[in-house]
């Protein structure tokens, strides 16, 4: 049985303040993420292209565009490939964490913006 933190009894200002506590780590988690995931895609698809040593010399992709640092473009399709990966692990990463989020402490809670009857 999985166990819940219970939040019925949690005052407004706990739950504001996880809600903040999450947003925050959650900017963060996708940000390392997907430069993880850039600089991995990065040197697969250099060391492809252009050999084994192109990385290890300083080959690099640039952020804006499809140029390498040498000044050689890369091709169209493999800057898709590579942010393509970027954007999948960005998806990926951010619906585990709220699947997480959501599955440890049962937030938002079920009754939440719906009239309560007393």
């Amino acid at each position: 049985m999985r166990r819940r933190f219970d939040v019925k009894g949690a005052s407004p200002a706990a739950g504001c303040l996880t809600y903040l506590v999450f947003s925050i780590s959650i900017i963060g988690f996708s940000v390392a993420a997907t430069n993880i995931t850039f600089r991995l895609t990065e040197r697969a698809v250099l060391k492809k292209l252009y050999g084994v040593d192109a990385y290890d010399h300083g080959l690099r992709v640039l952020r804006k565009g499809p140029g390498l640092s040498d000044g050689r473009v890369l091709p169209r399709e493999w800057m898709w490939a590579i942010n393509g990966s970027v954007i999948m692990v960005f998806f990926a990463t951010t619906i585990v964490y709220v699947l997480a989020f959501h599955s440890l402490t049962g937030f938002p809670p079920g009754e939440m913006g719906q009239d309560r009857k007393n």
